[in-house]
């Protein structure tokens, strides 16, 4: 399969969402603006803002289900 550059609108709206629900934990949602390299893999960076850490993602390498299984689980009442 190809990489797609252009994102569709409900996809485009799930990220929207991800990224407020992201905040919400102080988590910055980051997408990468480069072409794809060893180190870049066109995908998504979740940062804890207050450390400036990398929470998933380091390489720019999840995907928008990744990011939103993350989230999901950072919502779960503790301990499970």
């Amino acid at each position: 399969m190809g990489w797609v550059y252009m994102t569709s609108k409900t996809e485009k709206i799930r990220e929207n969402r991800l990224r407020g629900e992201a905040a919400h934990f102080g988590i910055r949602m980051t997408k990468s603006r480069v072409a794809r390299s060893l180190d870049n893999h066109g995908g998504y960076m979740l940062v804890n803002a207050s450390r400036n850490a990398v929470v998933i993602g380091s390489r720019f390498n999840a995907d928008l289900d990744e990011v939103e299984a993350f989230l999901a689980r950072l919502s779960q009442p503790w301990p499970p």
